[in-house]
């Protein structure tokens, strides 16, 4: 019996968690945020850290030379839309790219010189150095958030995932068409109807090893 009330708290408390935590998918594919409560930083611009150790361009240790890279952090349970372009040891390059998305909004643009128009932004960078932008204000809620890269000079687009939520982790996708439509979602409803489902399985394997000890 003590065998089986342990199991049922536990099991509890893991459909409650599932059910609280948002989905993270980007182009449908499931990945993990990087967590920078872990790096001791201030802020997503902290982490970004934009003409620091790298004149003019980013210096978060994961960029792609001519490839774009896009991922998700989490600090102080919000998350951020990371995408950089090139890293700070690429050739020249551009690109245009066209965001948009149902929460959230730009917070950081690299550099404040690109040219935006409406929800376009033209990104030019020079060699050896790179771009990019941080679209913020993401809670663990439902939400989507969409960039579009058009007339890029890149060699294509790479999205990366932290399996521990540390940037030693890093796992990169295979490369797509630098032209293209990505989209970054958490999807938390969707968690949420899951929770029935995995609870009455929960319940049968908890009955069936209650059956076993009558026997």
């Amino acid at each position: 019996m003590k065998l089986i009330k342990a199991l049922f708290v536990t099991t509890s408390i893991l459909v409650t968690t599932i059910a609280n935590a948002g989905l993270l998918t980007i182009n449908g594919n499931a990945v993990k945020a990087v967590d920078l409560d872990t790096l001791g930083v201030s802020s997503f611009e902290d982490f970004y850290d934009y003409d620091n150790a790298n004149r003019w361009s980013s210096n978060i240790g994961i960029e792609l030379t001519d490839e774009a890279l896009i991922f998700v952090a989490e600090l102080s349970n919000q998350y951020a839309v990371f995408t950089t372009f090139s890293s700070p040891y690429g050739s020249n390059g551009s690109v245009f790219a066209n965001l948009s998305g149902t929460a959230g909004s730009l917070l950081f643009l690299d550099d404040p010189d690109e040219t935006v128009s409406g929800s376009g932004i033209s990104f030019r960078w020079a060699a050896d150095r790179n771009d990019g932008y941080i679209w913020s204000g993401l809670a663990d809620v439902d939400w989507m958030f969409t960039s579009i890269f058009s007339n890029s000079t890149l060699s294509g687009v790479r999205y990366a995932s932290f399996e521990d939520g540390h940037l030693i982790s890093t796992d990169y996708s295979d490369i797509m068409r630098p032209d293209g439509t990505f989209v970054v979602a958490n999807q938390v409803s969707a968690n949420l109807v899951s929770q029935p489902v995995m609870a009455g399985l929960l319940i049968m394997g908890l009955g069936f090893l209650f059956g076993r000890k009558k026997l």
